[in-house]
């Protein structure tokens, strides 16, 4: 039916009954909201009398059900404007119109039900710590003014049913602009602000990746030579993580911008890959210190036997030549005393040149080199004895150098070290990183406000 306008303008009051709300998941901005739309407005033309039998009766009771008539009489057109799509209900147990009630005064109160798809906007650059906003608007033609019901404009039903959505506050108010193009419509404005699940996120997310990347960091403190069990800690923490991820990536928006969410992925993979290449710069360092101690004790070994070899001679010879001196000395002795004809001083000379020839013609047999000035034993003597503390004290030299290369070796120390400030080092990064991320992604900048909330739904004039 079409309104005769006259001169004063229809007033439109609008409340709001959210009846359900639900998202495909929870990384989604897409909610689908079902809620009853109730206008009440007043049509002189649709008075009437009460009958007698009803005079007393509560004014509240006293309606005609218009809805047989609801083609017949003028029902305000009201657009909705910045919104996904609507959905219409093909059950025929689940109406549209719920109620259009006549009262005896023209007033006429209106419920429809609607069920309505939002793409909601969010921050992005902070998920998933943002909170989406769905902004949407009602307009009417200009001879027509729309107000929010003062008493309760937006009301969650008793049985509101959400999945997957979190209706943290709503606000109404009335368009903070004309549109350029429509400059003859009356207009409404709603904002919804929802929340994500942040314990979806943190069990899903934070918390494996923390797990991950802590467990990385558990080849620390195995031994450098457990090769097998620490690159097993490296590999699997890295294909773990990379899973992980990927899942969960899978079911997000392809777009550039997730920033809180790239610098959580590249810094956790960062420490999961440093803690392998630490690994093998400590592994390699330690070979290469345990490879150069090995050559230099084999090296001293050898050296060793050489020395040995070239002082057994000398000893055997110098055993020989006292024995030799030995038994020519009793020989003369024995001549001594049967002839009687020598005395005490020239026996002893003929003792000594006897010895020496004998010594002589006898060490061809040992490979000794015959003195070439008749020297006596105790310069040969006191000559071995020198040789034999020079050999010693080369040992003990070589033995020295060997001790303080294998077991004080700077390589090894800083393979060892490496790993001892990897512990510290790596856990107190990764715990400062972890603080001041959450801090700020989950604190800080959700709390800021957004310029564009405040720009779309500032009051208009």
């Amino acid at each position: 039916m079409t309104k005769i306008y006259d001169q004063q303008k229809t007033n439109v009051n609008i409340s709001i009954l959210v009846l359900t709300i639900s998202s495909p998941d929870e990384s989604s901005v897409v909610y689908e909201i079902d809620f009853a739309l109730m206008q009440k407005w007043n049509d002189p033309r649709l008075r009437f009398e009460v009958p007698s039998k009803l005079a007393n009766e509560n004014p509240d009771l006293v309606y005609l059900n218009g809805l047989k008539i609801v083609n017949q009489i003028w029902i305000p057109d009201i657009f909705f404007i910045k919104h996904g799509e609507f959905k219409f209900s093909t059950d025929k147990h689940d109406p549209i119109l719920i109620a259009l009630k006549i009262y005896p005064n023209g007033t006429i109160y209106y419920i429809v039900r609607r069920n309505m798809v939002l793409t909601c906007e969010g921050n992005l650059k902070i998920f998933p710590f943002d909170s989406p906003k769905c902004f949407f608007i009602t307009q009417e033609k200009d001879q027509v003014q729309l107000f929010w019901d003062d008493a309760m404009p937006i009301k969650k039903s008793a049985f509101l049913k959400t999945t997957n959505a979190y209706l943290i506050r709503n606000l109404t108010s009335r368009c903070n602009k004309r549109l350029s193009w429509r400059p003859e419509f009356s207009c409404l404005s709603v904002l919804m602000v929802f929340s994500r699940d942040q314990s979806f996120y943190f069990t899903t997310v934070f918390v494996p990746g923390m797990v991950l990347v802590t467990s990385s960091f558990i080849s620390f403190w195995l031994d450098i030579n457990a090769v097998p069990a620490r690159v097993m800690i490296g590999v699997t923490t890295m294909l773990n993580f990379c899973t992980t991820t990927n899942s969960f990536r899978s079911k997000l928006p392809v777009v550039c911008n997730l920033n809180a969410m790239n610098l959580w992925d590249f810094v956790c993979m960062f420490f999961i890959y440093a803690s392998m290449i630490e690994f093998i710069i400590v592994n390699y360092i330690y070979r290469l210190g345990n490879s150069r101690s090995f050559k230099k004790g084999k090296h001293f070994k050898d050296g060793n036997n050489n020395i040995s070899k070239n002082l057994r001679p000398p000893l055997n010879h110098t055993s020989s030549i006292n024995s030799l001196y030995e038994s020519k000395t009793k020989n003369f002795y024995k001549q001594i005393s049967l002839n009687n004809r020598v005395d005490q001083s020239d026996l002893s000379n003929r003792i000594k040149t006897a010895t020496l020839r004998d010594i002589n013609s006898d060490s061809n047999s040992f490979g000794i080199l015959k003195p070439s000035n008749q020297t006596s034993i105790d310069d040969n003597t006191s000559r071995l004895n020198f040789f034999k503390l020079k050999s010693i004290f080369k040992e003990w030299i070589k033995k020295t150098n060997l001790i303080s290369d294998d077991l004080l070796s700077n390589r090894l120390q800083l393979a060892r070290s490496i790993d001892h400030i990897s512990k510290t080092l790596f856990t107190l990064v990764f715990g400062l990183f972890t603080f001041f991320y959450f801090l700020t992604y989950a604190i800080i900048k959700p709390s800021q406000l957004d310029d564009w909330i405040q720009n779309e739904f500032e009051a208009s004039d």
